[in-house]
C-alpha cells in the first residue's frame, strides 16, 4: 500500500500490518454494453464476443469478507463490489490493480475417457 518499513537491527525480526482490507477474490463479467453470447457446458461458464464488433468491455467486481464491513456478519460471506473501488471505498480497502489480456478461442472437446478437457 505504499508504506516502507524501517529496516530492522541486525538480527531481529520486522514485522508490520496492513493498514486497509485487500480484495479476496475477483469476479470478471461482460458488461451489458457488450453484445455477448453466453454458454455454459459441464463444468465452465463462458462469454464470448466478437472483437470485429468493434470493443468488448468487461467488468471486474472485487470480493471482500463480508465481515470486514459488518462484525456482525458470517465470515464465510461475501461483500462484491464493482471495481475501481469509488472514493468512499479506498480510504478502508486497497485499489487491486487489474491487467487484461486477449488471447485467442481454443475449442476444447471433453473426453469422457480421460474425465477432462483436451484440444
Amino acid at each position: 500500500n505504499g508504506n516502507n518499513v524501517t529496516l530492522s537491527a541486525e538480527g531481529t525480526t520486522k514485522g508490520f500490518t496492513t493498514t486497509k482490507v485487500q480484495v479476496d477474490a475477483l469476479w470478471g463479467y461482460m458488461s451489458d454494453a457488450t453484445p455477448v453470447d453466453y454458454d455454459k457446458d459441464d463444468e465452465i461458464d463462458y462469454y464470448e464476443a466478437k472483437l470485429s464488433d468493434g470493443k468488448a468491455t468487461m467488468a471486474v467486481k472485487g470480493g471482500f469478507n463480508a465481515k470486514e464491513f459488518d462484525a456482525t456478519m458470517d465470515s464465510n460471506d461475501w461483500k462484491w463490489e464493482p471495481l475501481p473501488l469509488d472514493g468512499t471505498l479506498q480510504l478502508t480497502y486497497v485499489n487491486p490493480k487489474l491487467t487484461y489480456a486477449v488471447d485467442e478461442v481454443v475449442d476444447m472437446v471433453y473426453d469422457e475417457d480421460l474425465d477432462e478437457y483436451i484440444d
